[in-house]
């Protein structure tokens, strides 16, 4: 028996294009992240500032020394590091870039962070965890962001499920209120749901 197939659907039903790739407005993003985080841990952080005097000096001493292995708790390691890392990551994946090309921003943000953003040498153990854990965690609150997502939706239903992606996926959630994706109602991208079994 020949098997009959249905045609594509209209180009406006298949879901939206891939976004552009936006390369400047993920460094400064990536860098904002840093600079933020910076900013809490030398202003606000209750248990002193000292590691995060950073200026020529420590940069100097950074870059000349290179990495060490650091001894962080494991909750720091294998929790807050990939965290800040899948941070990097959805910067560079809700610009438009596909999953290696995030991982690269992933481990340029890490970089930054680990030789400009503390006085304490870096550290090969956290670019690792902050790098490679983020793409593994990014790529999953991206995907999971995705399955709560739908923008064919509208009213409460919808503001609850961007508020609800924007909880798992925050530089996702911010790059769509940038875009005005928040509110906009169009196709679903194809690869909303992962492909079944």
């Amino acid at each position: 028996l020949a098997q009959v197939t249905a045609p594509p659907p209209p180009a406006d039903e298949q879901g939206p294009a891939v976004p552009p790739k936006r390369f400047g407005r993920t460094a400064l993003e990536v860098i904002g992240v840093n600079v933020l985080i910076w900013s809490f841990d030398y202003y606000l952080r209750p248990d002193g500032n000292d590691g995060f005097r950073v200026g020529i000096n420590s940069w100097k001493e950074n870059l000349k020394n290179g990495f060490e292995w650091d001894d962080n708790n494991f909750s720091t390691n294998q929790f807050a590091h990939p965290y800040h890392g899948s941070i990097y990551f959805n910067a560079a994946r809700s610009n438009g870039y596909d999953f290696w090309e995030s991982g690269l921003a992933a481990f340029s943000g890490s970089f930054m962070w680990e030789y400009f953003c503390e006085t304490h040498h870096p550290s090969m153990n956290d670019w690792i965890a902050t790098s490679v854990g983020g793409m593994a965690l990014g790529e999953t609150l991206w995907r999971l962001s995705s399955m709560v997502l739908d923008n064919t939706d509208t009213g409460a239903s919808r503001n609850w499920r961007e508020v609800g992606a924007l909880a798992i996926d925050p530089m996702r959630g911010l790059n769509r209120i940038f875009d005005g994706e928040f509110s906009r109602v169009h196709a679903n991208p194809a690869d909303r749901y992962p492909n079944e079994l």
